[in-house]
């Protein structure tokens, strides 16, 4: 008769409970990363590092600097993303750093650099203020100095105030329509019209010099009102007799006392 389990236990000398769990250890938890912990930190003599997980570390120097540093790969190549010191930048702070710069390796790109990039186009896109290609725009024109004066004039009036020391390209075709109807109602439609002719100008400048994208200013037929053309009431006969007598008495250049008779006889009305 074959033994039962209990038997066999006595048999051997070896003590078994039926159905008993098996007792595996289980791992020991690593321990979470906490500000207390990173503040606690100290120099040594040498730098080292202390991880965050991720790639992230703090490098810790003997002077005492605590320095956000992230490694990755790209094309296989490890590299360092020096991000900024702690406690300036937070750990939380850190790992959404972290989170964006991933993105741009997923892609191929270092996030150093194109940190770099950011930060110049931001200061040429400051650079570029409107009253800064307005003012290169009027210095581009073969006009006399009293007509430059003249347009200069208004955009101080009209535009200046709005967008003058705005960059580019945050300056949006609702914002250029806001001061048209501005102008529109406190200057008068002919005002509206050549402020809406000389920012157009201004913004093709900026477009064909890759300053900005397209041209925020639109032919509006329907937002803005008309600028109609005002014609001149014509001279009577009294009138006439007083200008050329006026001619006469001009008492300037002769040729240009001709030009005036000259003109005078080819009138078309």
């Amino acid at each position: 008769m074959p033994n039962t389990p209990s038997e066999s236990c006595v048999n051997t000398g070896v003590s078994i409970t039926n159905n008993a769990p098996i007792n595996n250890p289980k791992p020991t938890p690593k321990r979470a990363i906490s500000d207390a912990a990173l503040r606690a930190l100290k120099p040594s003599d040498k730098p080292y590092k202390h991880a965050a997980g991720g790639g992230l570390y703090l490098e810790v120097t003997p002077g005492g600097s605590k320095l956000w540093r992230w490694k990755y790969r790209i094309d296989g190549k490890e590299n360092r993303y020096a991000m900024g010191s702690y406690p300036e930048l937070s750990l939380r702070e850190a790992r959404e750093k972290v989170e964006s710069a991933r993105k741009l390796v997923k892609q191929g790109l270092h996030p150093a650099q194109q940190k770099r990039l950011e930060r110049i186009k931001s200061a040429h896109e400051k650079a570029n203020t409107f009253e800064t290609i307005a003012k290169e725009w009027l210095d581009l024109k073969d006009w006399e100095d009293v007509t430059k004066k003249r347009r200069l004039d208004m955009l101080d009036r009209v535009v200046f105030p709005s967008i003058g020391p705005l960059p580019l390209r945050e300056i949006t075709p609702p914002v250029i329509l806001g001061i048209l109807k501005k102008a529109a109602d406190s200057n008068g439609p002919s005002v509206m019209a050549e402020a809406k002719r000389t920012m157009f100008g201004i913004f093709e400048l900026a477009a064909e010099t890759f300053r900005v994208d397209s041209n925020p200013v639109h032919q509006w037929r329907e937002a803005l009102p008309k600028n109609k053309t005002q014609h001149k009431q014509a001279l009577g006969i009294t009138e006439i007799g007083r200008l050329l007598r006026d001619i006469d008495g001009h008492g300037g250049n002769f040729q240009t006392q001709c030009a005036f008779n000259r003109s005078c006889s080819c009138y078309a009305r």
